[in-house]
């Protein structure tokens, strides 16, 4: 097994957010130009309009994501001489149901008149769902080969089944993740089953996390493992490292800190949804929900939150 150079990630890195940045560009201009067209559209006619914008977008940028993960996939395979499971003709297509969900949700900002804040809530959406294209076809990768294959050769108490076939990791690339992310990141290269590849496919809006195939014993530069694990299970050794904005974004409910007004404000957006996600479970009582379910709750939810709702959230559950 070898190491894949950090700049490989990076350029994979580059790749998707490219197409990421063109898809938002696209639908973003798109919206401008129909409400200057239709001053008088009602609501129900702009959300249809942003559902188709959504589905062409995410189809199109989509297909590009989710082809830049089998370029890499096949270049990682042929340089540790790993067999790739026949894909066929599968690409990326995004979830009907949830871009129906999104433009539902944002569709009550045009009820309010807030017209630029659905299109900037729409046009991020497409950016999210072109760049899933990449992960989730790493994601059909590991099902596909998974599928019939139950043998385990071995378990570890952090890593996962251990069996045959292309190994996978969930790689962090940006500089803030949150503790799903980090725990997930935690595991390594580990080979992903079709149940376990469901896992591995649950991701968030601005989540940076890539899934990388490899062969057991591959590394990455710059990706450690168990620093990451001892990140997630003993975060208070890293406090020095860390600004108190990334501090408050990545603590959960056995946080030692609670956000202050004032970090909530100094807050980018992916940081509060980083940070409300992981107090998210802590609503799970009030809600008579298991703690899963409110996490889906809340994944389902929130696009339709505006960054002072995000704010008020983690105050109320941290």
């Amino acid at each position: 097994a070898r190491k894949i150079p950090n700049s490989v990630i990076k350029q994979y890195e580059r790749a998707i957010k490219l197409q990421g940045n063109a898809a938002e560009k696209a639908v973003r201009n798109a919206l401008n130009e129909y409400f200057k067209a239709n001053p008088s559209a009602t609501v129900a006619e702009a959300r249809e309009f942003a559902i188709e914008l959504m589905t062409t977008a995410g189809d199109m940028y989509g297909a590009a994501t989710s082809q830049a993960a089998y370029d890499l996939l096949d270049a990682i395979a042929a340089q540790e001489g790993l067999t790739v499971p026949n894909m066929g003709d599968w690409y990326y297509k995004p979830d009907a149901e949830s871009i129906n969900k999104t433009a539902r949700y944002h569709a009550g900002k045009l009820d309010k008149g807030d017209v630029d804040g659905f299109i900037d809530q729409v046009a991020d959406a497409s950016r999210y769902y072109a760049e899933r294209g990449a992960n989730s076809t790493m994601a059909a990768v590991a099902k596909k080969q998974g599928k019939g294959n139950s043998e385990r050769k071995g378990n570890s108490k952090r890593k996962g089944a251990i069996t045959h076939g292309i190994y996978f990791a969930r790689v962090p690339t940006g500089a803030t993740n949150c503790e799903f992310c980090v725990m997930l990141g935690s595991r390594g290269f580990v080979y992903l089953s079709e149940e376990s590849a469901g896992e591995f496919d649950k991701f968030h809006r601005h989540c940076d996390c890539r899934i990388v195939p490899g062969a057991p014993g591959t590394t990455v530069e710059g990706y450690d493992p168990d620093e990451l694990y001892d990140r997630w299970k003993h975060p208070e050794k890293y406090q020095d490292e860390i600004t108190p904005e990334i501090e408050a974004a990545t603590q959960s409910k056995a946080s030692v800190q609670k956000a202050t007004d004032a970090q909530l404000k100094a807050m980018s957006r992916s940081q509060l949804e980083s940070a409300a996600r992981a107090v998210a479970p802590n609503q799970a009582a009030s809600l008579g929900i298991s703690e899963k379910e409110a996490l889906e709750r809340f994944d389902l939810l929130l696009d339709a939150n505006s960054d002072a709702q995000l704010r008020k959230y983690i105050k109320k559950y941290q």
